[in-house]
């Protein structure tokens, strides 16, 4: 994790004709303060101007930038100088950095001066994305970070939680066959791999009971320590209508004697009344009858 770091360029990481590569990374938080011809690049700077071979480069494989900032006029996240940078990212997530004024575009996610630069970008998720990269599965939608600025609401502090909860875009949108061989967890150590298909950015989305997140398919009845604990009684007053077993146990809506005040009384029609009226009147004949019979015996 790169997070709160700040420098005039490059404010986590600054790379000048180096080949470099980085795995599971989260970069949160962190500042360039740099206004000169080369400033910028919030979480990475990258400076190739062509003295080497040019298939050095920076390869960035499932990792999340998030709330990285520039002061320069662009890459709050990547900067990228002049036309020799290489750049290949795959699987990440580029989402609310920002460069000069707090703005938030594209440009402020990854940005190339004097380039065009050599990026190659797939199954991404860029916000602003207009497709000017190219490539394959990528996209700009909101990654639905848990917390980006964690439990203490301050940037660049280590409780950032860029996790990302149920429903992201983010989950099954990667590429299994980019994955180097032996990357098997994320950034937590959890599977790198969930449901079939590999997740987007540092943190692969767990399905497990006790991750966080109250998912679809669970409830305070079946995992608390997610969705938390369920009440000790339904409520007459909202609860009893509902089809959902709220206090988990087993009885639902007018099954559940809690909600005997908010259920109607059970009533009969005056057809019914009439029907059992008969019924009883007819039972009664019978039995009056039958004791007659018996009385009229002879007695042996």
């Amino acid at each position: 994790r790169f997070v709160g770091n700040a420098a005039g360029h490059g404010g986590a990481i600054a790379t000048y004709r180096d080949n470099i590569s980085f795995t599971n990374c989260e970069f949160s938080g962190n500042t360039a303060y740099g206004t000169t011809w080369r400033g910028g690049g919030g979480a990475i700077h990258s400076y190739q101007d062509g003295g080497v071979d040019n298939l050095v480069g920076v390869t960035l494989l499932h990792c999340t930038f998030s709330k990285n900032s520039s002061d320069d006029d662009g890459g709050g996240a990547i900067f990228l100088f002049y036309q020799f940078s290489i750049f290949k990212i795959t699987g990440s997530i580029f989402w609310d950095n920002t460069h000069f004024g707090g703005v938030i575009a594209e440009e402020a996610q990854i940005y190339e001066k004097f380039g065009p630069a050599d990026v190659t970008v797939h199954h991404t998720l860029i916000q602003g994305w207009t497709g000017i990269f190219g490539g394959i599965g990528n996209f700009g939608d909101n990654p639905l970070f848990v917390d980006a600025s964690g439990g203490d609401g301050i940037v660049g502090t280590a409780d950032d939680d860029l996790r990302i909860r149920g429903g992201s875009p983010c989950i099954d949108a990667g590429d299994n066959s980019a994955l180097p061989g032996g990357l098997t967890t994320d950034l937590d150590g959890n599977p790198r791999i969930v449901n079939g298909i590999v997740d987007l950015g540092a943190y692969e989305f767990q399905l497990e009971c006790g991750n966080g997140e109250c998912a679809a398919d669970e409830s305070p009845c079946t995992c608390s320590e997610d969705c938390g604990d369920p009440p000790s009684s339904e409520d007459p007053g909202s609860s009893c209508a509902d089809g959902v077993d709220n206090d988990c146990d087993a009885l639902t809506d007018c099954e559940d004697p809690d909600c005997v005040t908010a259920c109607p009384v059970p009533t009969v029609s005056a057809w019914g009344v009439c029907c059992m009226m008969l019924l009883l009147l007819t039972a009664g004949s019978l039995v009056l009858r039958e004791r007659e019979h018996r009385c009229r015996m002879p007695i042996r």
